[in-house]
């Protein structure tokens, strides 16, 4: 979860994600903000510029159950399979 991997930076995400909904009271505009913030703090996530945009994106596309392929952003360190965020059922 903590390494440079796509799939370690997509359990991260997924992690950010579920706590800032228990957090913000599934509040989406207020989960978007504070997985911004934890983005900010996270130096792995250094590479993407718009961290508000990412948390939206993957706020997004969990709730619909699309893919989010997290590789073209991360350029520092992120190698193999492309990151993705799931829809837990």
């Amino acid at each position: 979860m903590f390494g440079r991997r796509s799939t370690d930076i997509e359990l991260t995400l997924t992690a950010m994600l579920d706590q800032a909904r228990v957090e913000c009271r599934s509040d989406q505009y207020a989960m978007v903000r504070k997985v911004g913030e934890w983005l900010r703090e996270d130096r792995r996530f250094d590479s993407i510029a718009d961290k508000e945009g990412l948390a939206k994106e993957a706020l997004s596309c969990r709730q619909s159950g699309r893919t989010l392929d997290l590789s073209p952003r991360l350029k520092s360190g992120a190698t193999s399979s492309p990151g993705y965020i799931s829809r837990n059922v």
